[in-house]
């Protein structure tokens, strides 16, 4: 009798599992929907994506986007520049987000 509770709450997490990770694609799906519908530029929707769909860190969603990229070495070396940027594309992104809320 215990094997089979056990066996069924395997059974229940697997399926729970399985719906879970169904949702996340949904939502990733929808998420990634309402950034390429901001009146930003591909490599500001790029950051927000890294932000909002991928976990990452302001700083971190900044540093992997092209945005970054496209800074010179004098800009990337200084850690205050490359953080005040980030910042300003962070509020840049909030803003356009409060504008469609």
């Amino acid at each position: 009798m215990e094997k089979s509770r056990k066996g069924n709450q395997t059974l229940n997490f697997e399926m729970n599992l399985k719906e879970v990770r169904q949702q996340k694609v949904i939502l990733q799906k929808k998420a990634e929907e309402c950034i390429d519908a901001l009146m930003l530029s591909a490599d500001v929707k790029e950051m927000a994506k890294n932000y909002y769909i991928k976990g990452m860190t302001w700083e971190v969603s900044f540093e992997r986007s092209t945005l970054y990229k496209k800074l010179s070495e004098e800009e990337i070396s200084d850690d205050k520049c490359v953080k005040t940027i980030a910042g300003r594309y962070k509020k840049r992104i909030e803003r356009a987000m409060d504008e469609v809320m």
